[in-house]
């Protein structure tokens, strides 16, 4: 085990709002609420950067 297991562990993580897990949670319930997330179609902006991943995600539908 690791020697900090006493204040780093799951049960300081729920009592946290700002904490990996928190995020991690936030994460995940906003890709189960928006299915572009999971299966809109993928493109990747910049390809030939290799310091950058970024991407979007598109359903097709026109937002307002």
């Amino acid at each position: 085990m690791n020697p900090d297991y006493v204040t780093v562990n799951a049960a300081a993580e729920e009592k946290d709002s700002a904490s990996v897990l928190a995020y991690f949670r936030k994460a995940v319930q906003l890709r189960k609420s928006n299915p572009t997330l999971v299966y809109g179609k993928y493109t990747i902006i910049d390809r030939n950067n290799p310091l950058v991943y970024a991407y979007t995600r598109e359903d097709g539908q026109k937002n307002s």
